[in-house]
């Protein structure tokens, strides 16, 4: 568990990175880890700990970082590619959140 966290925890660090297609990139990789992630069958308490731990957190600093970009003059570019990066990051929040509905609701 705690090694998938840290996997997470990078991901999750590498998702503010500047060019958009890094973030895109790492978002995507942390999906493909949840995906496979569902053969260490977790208890409930780990699932609910790596959505607070990395999900959750990932979605709030990029949402963070969306809002500082549409602060500055002339980052309209920057915004827009920050959009992307959180759009995917929420795709990647609600898909595993119904992976994992049956086993956290337990």
């Amino acid at each position: 568990m705690n090694l998938f966290v840290k996997l997470g925890e990078a991901f999750q660090k590498i998702s503010l990175a500047r060019r958009e297609e890094i973030r895109n990139h790492a978002v995507l990789s942390l999906q493909k880890s949840f995906k496979l992630a569902e053969e260490l069958e977790f208890t409930p308490t780990n699932y609910t700990n790596c959505f607070n731990l990395v999900i959750f957190a990932m979605v709030d600093d990029l949402h963070e970082k969306m809002l500082e970009h549409s602060q500055r003059e002339n980052a309209e570019k920057e915004m827009r590619g920050m959009e992307g990066t959180l759009k995917i990051a929420l795709e990647l929040l609600t898909d595993v959140y119904l992976q994992f509905l049956i086993p956290i609701s337990q």
